[in-house]
């Protein structure tokens, strides 16, 4: 796995599927998408994301991602 992706690691999900790892990235602001053996596949950020705090993947697959200070929760 690559450490410097997981520096500052706050909350994580997996995809229904199992074959992709959300993780949220609280101090970078970021969302990154990870296959299972730790490769980053992709990274997400919005401005209107506040402090990152909470991950949701619903049975759909579809990636809710919160933000603790701007309150909003983002579909990703």
């Amino acid at each position: 796995m690559h450490v410097h992706v997981f520096h500052s690691v706050f909350k994580c999900a997996a995809s229904p599927t199992g074959d992709r790892i959300y993780v949220i990235n609280s101090s970078q602001k970021k969302l990154l998408t990870l296959s299972t053996d730790g490769t980053l596949i992709s990274t997400f950020t919005d401005f209107a994301l506040q402090n990152p705090f909470g991950v949701h993947v619903t049975p759909a697959g579809q990636v809710l991602v919160c933000g603790f200070n701007s309150h909003i929760v983002i579909v990703c």
